[in-house]
């Protein structure tokens, strides 16, 4: 049974507002809409709460740069601590300083660690096309790896034409 908002009684009710009032408990449902308006706190979710909960930087025994006082990176001295307050690193040094214990959050949450962005679609054919490209030629060589030689020659022939379809 869905809940509707006791505010604008159309869209669902996503937050239940419980106030205390001289000792009288109310609850209040509203929707998202409603509930910003009235000024609710509605829980966000940023990458410091991301990387503060998952990110085992407290392992001094491995080298690991702990909440207290592990290693900080050389160049902008920010610590593993930091980077779990503010979700964000200090410098680009600090992928390589902390990146060991970052990548596998970042491939938790994205599946990969590589940012691949939107693309405009008016001016984005070349880089749709190199795009594809790259992932025609790593399944050529997974094909090839796997010995499945009809694969790759199907994957070949598509990687020539794409390409000769470039350059016309």
């Amino acid at each position: 049974m869905t809940v509707l908002c006791e505010r604008c009684g159309q869209r669902p009710a996503a937050l239940q507002v419980t106030e205390v009032k001289d000792g009288e408990r109310r609850e209040h449902h509203l929707c998202e809409p409603c509930a910003r308006q009235a000024g609710a706190l509605l829980p966000t979710l940023s990458l410091a709460h991301i990387l503060g909960g998952l990110v085992p930087l407290e392992s001094p025994e491995d080298g690991g740069a702990d909440a207290i006082g592990g290693p900080a990176c050389p160049e902008c001295g920010w610590t593993g601590a930091q980077i779990q307050h503010t979700g964000q690193m200090g410098c680009p040094h600090c992928y390589q300083v902390f990146g060991r214990w970052v990548d596998p959050v970042v491939r938790r949450i994205h599946g990969s660690n590589e940012h691949c962005g939107k693309i405009p679609s008016r001016t984005g054919h070349a880089v749709r096309r190199q795009r594809e490209l790259s992932l025609l030629r790593s399944q050529l060589r997974e094909a090839v790896e796997q010995e499945e030689f009809e694969r790759a020659a199907e994957l070949r022939d598509r990687i020539r034409a794409q390409d000769g379809a470039g350059e016309a």
